[in-house]
């Protein structure tokens, strides 16, 4: 952060001081940046340190910017070690070969780095998405060419077209650095709130009964008598119904009983009266989810050395148990179905398209079961208008 905001301030305002101790016949407009550290220029040290320290400012920032993608890293480093080369070959009265080359490499690094540095995922910054790097890398090297266009055509702005490619490039990168720490904050806060709200809340009290939903009946042991469906009445349960307890420590009947997340939900039904397609553990299926979305972007984000992949692959093995642990016997065996398991090590492309796979099959269930949740809301909320109205 420190380096990437120092590098404008630098450079403009060396250049700014470096101009003014230049004689009149200096022209801004039309020399360039370079002339003011040229041999034979009115306090030439000044705009060489500058060159310098900004150069080393920017390898900094390629070192610390870990988010982006390596080849962006590299060429930005590339990019900002011609800077320093840059100032050890000054410029001089009919041109120096070894100025200009090294300037050119400088400036190319300094426009092309987001190319190589833009990666995919949710968690990525918006300054390293593919859209975002494209457009800066069009405008930076729009930039470029114009300043080249008057070097070559002598349009009598090419001091101006330097400054402004200049700016854009020492800000540009202070945009992606800025567009990192805060991105990758809020990314910790709202993991670390999903998994507060997916751990269910430990049940206190003694010999803990269940409550039919409405009131009606006696109570009764969830061991013996199992849950109770809020679409009683209606036949076989249908998809996107849900069946749910309300469980409580034994308490006087006037006593404000406390639910707990003690529900099934069905999600499907296979068909050929077989068993309900069914989300056994809610909680256990967000916390999965959660899980995977997160071991998803990390996959995305970064590359996976070889010998991290055994470990991916336990990890990912634990999840699909978890995942066929939450769910019903019909469903866990429609996972084997669409992902069957493998013995041997994965290739890291497998391991992604495993951990897309599994990702995208809990998904589903997630938003079946919010549908599910949402069906009984509405049904409650007309049994209640009709008791009403009745």
């Amino acid at each position: 952060m420190v380096s990437s905001a120092t590098a404008p301030v630098l450079l403009v305002g060396g250049w700014t001081v470096a101009s003014r101790l230049q004689p009149p016949s200096f022209n801004p407009m039309a020399d360039t940046v370079s002339s003011l550290a040229a041999a034979g220029a009115a306090d030439r040290w000044l705009m060489t340190l500058t060159f310098m320290v900004v150069a080393i400012c920017n390898l900094l920032t390629a070192v610390a910017l870990r988010p982006a993608g390596v080849p962006g890293r590299l060429i930005l480093t590339a990019g900002s070690a011609a800077g320093i080369l840059v100032a050890l070959n000054p410029d001089h009265f009919g041109g120096s070969v070894p100025h200009a080359v090294w300037a050119s490499i400088g400036f190319g690094g300094l426009a092309l780095w987001p190319a190589g540095a833009w990666r995919r995922g949710r968690s990525v910054p918006w300054g390293l998405r593919p859209a975002v790097c494209a457009c800066a890398v069009a405008v930076l090297l729009a930039l470029t060419a114009w300043f080249g266009a008057e070097l070559v055509t002598g349009g009598g702005q090419a001091g101006l077209a330097e400054r402004i490619v200049g700016a854009a490039q020492a800000l540009w990168l202070l945009t992606v650095v800025l567009s990192t720490g805060p991105r990758a904050a809020r990314s910790d806060n709202q993991k670390n709130l999903t998994e507060r709200a997916v751990v269910p809340r430990p049940i206190t009290g003694t010999s803990p009964v269940v409550r039919r939903p409405g009131g009606g009946g006696r109570d009764f042991a969830p061991g013996r008598s199992g849950p109770t469906s809020l679409a009683a009445g209606c036949g076989r349960p249908q998809p996107g119904h849900m069946e749910t307890a309300e469980v409580a420590g034994s308490q006087p009947e006037d006593a404000e009983v406390a639910p707990m997340s003690g529900f099934v939900v069905i999600v499907g039904d296979p068909g050929g009266g077989g068993s309900a397609f069914r989300v056994e553990n809610p909680a256990r299926l967000l916390r999965v989810w959660s899980v995977l979305r997160a071991t998803r972007e990390q996959l995305d984000g970064a590359a996976l050395p070889p010998g991290g992949m055994p470990g991916l692959q336990r990890q990912l093995r634990s999840l699909r148990r978890q995942l066929e642990l939450a769910v019903s016997p019909p469903l866990a065996a429609e996972l084997r179905r669409i992902l069957p398991s493998h013995a041997a090590t994965p290739s890291a492309g497998a391991l992604r398209i495993e951990c897309a796979v599994l990702e995208s099959w809990a998904d589903s269930l997630v938003v079946q079961m919010l549908a599910a949740f949402v069906a009984a809301a509405d049904r409650s909320q007309q049994g209640h208008d009709d008791r009403t109205a009745a």
